[in-house]
C-alpha cells in the first residue's frame, strides 16, 4: 500500500513539475515573442523616420534648387536687357560717351546685385562670381 501511495505522490509531483516546467516555457515564449516583436516595431519605425527624414530632405533641396534657378533666370532676364539696351546705345547712337555707358553698366550691375542680397543669394569668394560690396566701381570691375 506504501508503494502504491508512493508512486501515485510521484505521479502528482511529476505533473506538478510537469505543469510548472510548461508554464515557463509558455512564459520564456512570451517574454522571446514580445522582445522580437518590440524590436522589430522599433527598427521599422527608425526605418520609415529615416525614410521621412530623407525624403523631407530631398524636398527641401529641391525647394531650394527651384529658387536658386528662378533667382537665376530674374538676374540673367536684368542682366540681358541691360547690355542689350546698352549694345544698342553703342550700335545706333552717334557718339560714344564713356562715363554714360559706365553710368549704365553700373546701374545694371546694381540691379542684379540687390535682386541677389534680396534674395538672399549672398555669395563672397575670390575671383569670378564675387559680388562687390562697399565701394566697387563698375571701373575697378572692367579692369580687373
Amino acid at each position: 500500500m506504501k508503494l502504491k501511495k508512493a508512486k501515485k505522490e510521484n505521479a502528482i509531483l511529476q505533473n506538478a513539475v510537469l505543469d510548472r516546467d510548461l508554464k515557463m516555457a509558455k512564459q520564456r515564449a512570451l517574454v522571446v515573442g514580445m522582445t522580437v516583436l518590440g524590436i522589430c516595431t522599433m527598427a521599422f519605425f527608425l526605418y520609415w523616420n529615416d525614410k521621412k527624414k530623407k525624403q523631407l530632405r530631398l524636398e527641401a533641396e529641391n525647394i531650394i534648387k527651384e529658387n536658386k534657378l528662378k533667382t537665376s533666370k530674374k538676374v540673367h532676364d536684368v542682366v540681358a536687357n541691360g547690355i542689350y539696351r546698352v549694345m544698342s546705345e553703342i550700335e545706333y547712337g552717334e557718339e560714344l560717351d564713356r562715363e554714360d555707358m559706365l553710368d549704365k553698366l553700373e546701374v545694371l550691375y546694381e540691379k542684379s546685385k540687390r535682386y541677389i542680397l534680396r534674395t538672399g543669394g549672398r555669395r563672397t569668394g575670390r575671383g569670378r562670381g564675387k559680388l562687390c560690396t562697399g565701394n566697387c566701381s563698375i571701373d575697378k570691375i572692367f579692369r580687373s
